[in-house]
C-alpha cells in the first residue's frame, strides 16, 4: 500500500539523503523514546512506536522500560508525538495493530490516511506509518 496524500499529525521532515530517514526527522530524540503509543481503556499500553519506527503489539499489554523500548516493550513517560487511547472500544475487543489504530484514530481508519510521514528532501516519503498500523520505510 502506497503512502497517502495526507497524514494526520505532521509530515516530519528528514534531512538524510538515504535511509534512514527517521533518525535526522527526529534528531532531537537522543533518549530513544518511543515516536507513539496506544493504550486500552485500563491505560495499559498495548501498541508502541519504536524510536526506529518498528511498531510493537500485544492485546494484553506490553513491559514498560526506563530505557530503549523493544519488540514486547514501550518506553515508560516518553514518546515523541504523544500517546493515545482507544477511545470507547473495549479494550477485550482489540487483538491486532489494525483494530487498536482504527480504535484510537477512527477518522483516519475510516478515511484510510497516514497516521504519520517523514519526508524525504525532494518531497518523497521515506518512511510512513498507515491507517493500519503497517509502518513502511525507514
Amino acid at each position: 500500500m502506497a503512502a497517502t496524500t495526507y497524514s494526520v499529525f505532521d509530515r516530519y521532515n528528514s534531512y538524510a539523503t538515504s535511509a534512514p530517514y527517521i533518525a535526522s526527522a527526529f534528531s532531537d530524540n537522543a533518549s530513544q523514546a518511543d515516536l507513539l503509543q496506544i493504550e486500552n481503556q485500563g491505560g495499559i499500553v498495548i501498541v508502541a512506536v519504536d524510536y526506529l519506527g518498528t511498531v510493537h503489539f500485544s492485546a494484553t499489554g506490553l513491559t514498560a522500560t526506563g530505557g530503549v523500548g523493544g519488540t514486547g516493550l514501550y518506553t515508560l513517560n516518553r514518546q515523541v508525538i504523544g500517546k493515545f487511547r482507544v477511545g470507547t472500544i473495549p479494550s477485550a475487543t482489540i487483538t491486532t495493530v489494525a483494530q487498536a489504530f482504527a480504535a484510537a484514530f477512527p477518522q483516519q481508519s475510516s478515511q484510510q490516511q497516514d497516521i504519520i510521514q517523514v519526508i524525504a528532501p525532494g518531497g518523497t516519503i521515506g518512511y510512513y506509518i498507515n491507517y493500519a498500523g503497517v509502518a513502511s520505510g525507514s
